[in-house]
């Protein structure tokens, strides 16, 4: 096959797939919780990375490959499609409630993330007894 062909096939390959969205800047950044057993850990997002705080100082980092959204009751659901090390590509849901105390649902954890600079119990635990 000429190379002009296989140029063709994968233009075309491509047309079926909707284009990737951003993630808004005020979803950018480290979020936190405070529900038991995941006080240590964290969710950083930032435009083409997802991190997954795995305890304390450290972290499993994957490629985004694809961000969709739509609105739903409460705020913006996001869906983030992203990379596996073995090359499987895994999706997670946030649904982003902005304002004031804005907060993120993770899939269909009953747990509110908040931004790590306003997660005021990490300041609290670090606080001189």
């Amino acid at each position: 096959m000429r190379l002009s062909s296989l140029l063709l096939i994968a233009l075309l390959a491509g047309c079926g797939q909707a284009p990737s969205e951003t993630l808004p800047d005020e979803l950018l950044g480290v979020w936190r919780t405070s529900a038991p057993g995941y006080e240590d850990r964290s969710l950083e997002l930032r435009t083409d990375l997802l991190f997954f705080g795995t305890g304390e100082h450290s972290a499993v980092m994957h490629p985004i490959q694809k961000v969709t959204s739509s609105d739903a009751r409460g705020g913006r659901l996001y869906t983030i499609e992203y990379l596996m090390n073995g090359g499987d590509v895994l999706s997670v849901d946030l649904l982003h409630t902005p304002g004031r105390r804005p907060h993120l649902k993770v899939g269909q954890q009953p747990a509110l993330w908040v931004p790590e600079a306003q997660a005021d119990w990490l300041t609290k635990k670090d606080a001189p007894s």
